[in-house]
């Protein structure tokens, strides 16, 4: 069983399991060398800039990789990770818990553009039942969640992700883990 307390340590076991995701590195606004090797590193179109000092501060998940270091000018302490706008693929996004009993919470949505937040305001599926229930045989996405779940071992915690029709991330795969909770 996983305890994670905050986001730093949802990164870190992410990291740790070597879960699929989008590479995120933190930066400060002095560090312009080490950016633009991140952003020849992950080259992409959009990259999503979030603030790291100040809590409950909206990430902005479009800005364009010319803007980037302009924009992260506003900050001190950031971090950039390669942004989901860059695919247009997305076929669920959402909450999952699945218990070692094989209950099963889901909150989600089959909006491609819609963010996690977007799928915990707005839901179209909202499952409060097990894995054997017959209503979840037909979204779309989800039994390939739930085997990576089991493959990861990702049970008694809850999981932001998002499928994808195309093999994305760092370990291209269909599934993008962004965060893990258990107390917080």
């Amino acid at each position: 069983m996983y305890v994670v307390k905050n986001k730093i340590q949802s990164n870190l076991l992410i990291k740790k399991l070597n879960l699929n995701r989008f590479e995120e590195q933190i930066f400060d606004n002095t560090q312009i060398v080490e950016i633009q090797q991140f952003l020849e590193q992950y080259p992409a179109k959009y990259y999503t800039i979030r603030d790291k000092q100040n809590y409950g501060s909206m990430p902005n998940f479009r800005v364009q990789k010319y803007e980037v270091l302009g924009y992260c000018q506003n900050f001190t302490k950031f971090g950039i990770a390669v942004s989901t706008d860059n695919y247009n693929s997305k076929i669920l996004t959402g909450d999952i818990f699945i218990g070692t009993d094989h209950t099963l919470w889901l909150i989600a949505t089959d909006q491609p553009y819609a963010s996690g937040r977007d799928a915990e305001r707005d839901p179209v599926y909202l499952i409060d039942s097990d894995i054997f229930d017959k209503r979840i045989r037909h979204i779309k996405g989800l039994e390939y969640l739930i085997n990576y779940l089991y493959r990861y071992h990702l049970l008694d915690i809850v999981v932001e992700f998002a499928v994808f029709s195309e093999k994305i991330g760092i370990n291209k795969d269909y599934v993008v883990i962004y965060e893990l909770r258990t107390h917080y």
